[in-house]
C-alpha cells in the first residue's frame, strides 16, 4: 500500500523542514520512505541509516544521511542528530563511533491520512480473519 511518512530534514546549520515523503507500508509494518525523494532533499547519492532517540522522549526513530558525508570537505557535525544517536546507543548499550555531519532526514513516521488509511486496512484485515475463523 503507498503511503505517506512524515520526514524532518535536519540541515547541518540547525534549519529544520517538514517534508511528506512517498514510501510503502505492508501487514508486518515494514517499508518505509522511498529513497528517491530522500536523495534530492540531502543532496546526496548513497543513504545511510541509523536510529536515534527524540530528545523528548524514548521514541525510537530512523535517520538517514549521506554515506559518503565525511569524505565531503564543507559538511559540519550535525549537532541535533548527533545528539539523537548518542540517546538511543546510551539507551540500547551500543557505542557512538563517529558524529553525523551534514544534513539529514529523520522519518517522523506516517502522514495523519495514511495513518488512517493504514488503520481502516488492519481492521478490514482483522474482519476478513474472524469471518473466516467463523465459517471454519
Amino acid at each position: 500500500m503507498k503511503v505517506k511518512h512524515n520526514i524532518k530534514i535536519v540541515r547541518q546549520d540547525g534549519d529544520i523542514e517538514y517534508h511528506d515523503v512517498e514510501g510503502q507500508w505492508n501487514e508486518e509494518g515494514s517499508g518505509g520512505p522511498s529513497f528517491k525523494p530522500l536523495y534530492e532533499l540531502l543532496n546526496c547519492k548513497r543513504l545511510e541509516f541509523t536510529c536515534g532517540m527524540n530528545l523528548q522522549d524514548t521514541k525510537e526513530l530512523t535517520i538517514f544521511l549521506d554515506e559518503e558525508g565525511l569524505y565531503k570537505e564543507n559538511n559540519q557535525i550535525n549537532g541535533y542528530a548527533t545528539a539523537m544517536q548518542k540517546r538511543w546507543c546510551d539507551a540500547t548499550g551500543r557505542m557512538q563511533i563517529s558524529p553525523i555531519v551534514g544534513d539529514v532526514a529523520i522519518d517522523l513516521g506516517l502522514t495523519a491520512e495514511s495513518l488512517a488509511e493504514v488503520s481502516i486496512e488492519l481492521e478490514l484485515q482483522d474482519y476478513e480473519r474472524q469471518s473466516n475463523t467463523t465459517q471454519a
